[in-house]
């Protein structure tokens, strides 16, 4: 019995281990250091993250831009335009969104600049008073990037043309004032 009882203590000493000692506490040799850290501020990430989304419509970067070359792809049809009006809104809105929170976001004036293209080629007057803003706002804000210089050359292009019809003026020279043309005296 005894030589039972030796054996499994012997088996159990093996399989458990002993507990090891108290680790020494460590001592205090009452000495300081300091340490000098110099570190730059903190600046807000330049770069809109993947998982961020922007606008009414919730659209992430690069969900954005997929929106745009998408509709790019379905054509500049007349018939394609009411139904690519409430996507024009949600990508401006996004983008608005994304140039307020990254405006150092260098994905941002490619996809303004794509966005403009878009709209110039759908050949209607709002549309391309929009584009005008982007395009304006790109070779302003952004100078100097390759999207900027696109649209200054775009832009360069543009022809101006007075907000009022010139053939429907009357010649000069009529009355002595514009007070006798608007207001002409009756006579009878």
């Amino acid at each position: 019995m005894r030589l039972l009882l030796a054996a499994a203590a012997a088996a159990l000493s093996a399989v458990m281990p002993l507990p090891a000692p108290a680790a020494a506490a460590p001592m205090d040799d009452g000495r300081f250091s300091v340490y000098v850290v110099n570190m730059p501020p903190l600046q807000p990430a330049a770069q809109a993250p993947a998982d961020r989304y922007f606008g009414v419509q919730k659209l992430s970067n690069l969900g954005l831009r997929n929106m745009v070359r998408d509709m790019v792809l379905e054509g500049t049809s007349p018939l394609a335009l009411p139904e690519q009006l409430g996507r024009i809104s949600g990508v401006e809105s996004a983008l608005d969104d994304w140039q307020e929170h990254y405006p150092q976001d260098r994905w941002l004036p490619g996809a303004m600049l794509e966005f403009a293209e878009f709209l110039q080629s759908k050949q209607q007057a709002f549309t391309d008073d929009l584009a005008l803003g982007y395009l304006l706002y790109l070779s302003m804000r952004f100078a100097g990037t390759q999207p900027a210089r696109w649209a200054q050359q775009v832009l360069a292009t543009y022809t101006l043309v007075p907000p009022f019809d010139m053939s429907t003026i009357p010649p000069p020279g009529l009355h002595a004032s514009v007070g006798e043309q608007l207001f002409p005296k009756l006579r009878r």
